[in-house]
């Protein structure tokens, strides 16, 4: 039986939008904000007698969170599939903005855009995405 020849008819091409559309929408959002963390420092910084030590910290958890935990979210994924993965990592990441807003003490700030965005962008990010994009392709 031979393979069925590649169609690129407008119909085929026009299918994978909304898959392709919705990744970079979720990407955009989830490195969006990280980029944008950096517009805290100073009003936070201020508001609660911290140095730049204290977010910097924070951030440099943030990066580590993100490495360690994107190993065992590819591997979540793998098992329970990738929207349920996406999905705990919008609640780690939102839970996680929630509480960096409402930071009163050092580790409250550590805790919260360290650990918990952390592990929220690595449910977020280029290894669970990406993966989806090629099986709706």
């Amino acid at each position: 039986m031979k393979p069925k020849p590649a169609s690129n008819t407008p119909n085929d091409q026009t299918r994978y939008l909304p898959v392709l559309v919705s990744a970079c929408f979720l990407l955009m959002l989830s490195f969006g904000y990280r980029a944008g963390f950096g517009l805290f420092l100073q009003p936070m910084s201020e508001a609660n007698g911290w140095g730049r030590d204290v977010f910097s910290l924070a951030l440099a958890i943030q990066n580590l969170a993100w490495g360690a935990v994107a190993v065992l979210a590819g591997g979540l994924a793998d098992r329970f599939g990738n929207l349920n993965v996406l999905l705990a990592g919008v609640l780690f990441y939102g839970v996680g903005m929630l509480l960096m807003a409402h930071s009163a003490e050092q580790w409250q700030l550590i805790s919260s855009a360290g650990l918990l965005v952390g592990a929220g962008i690595a449910g977020t990010s280029f290894g669970i995405v990406l993966p989806s994009i090629a099986r709706g392709a």
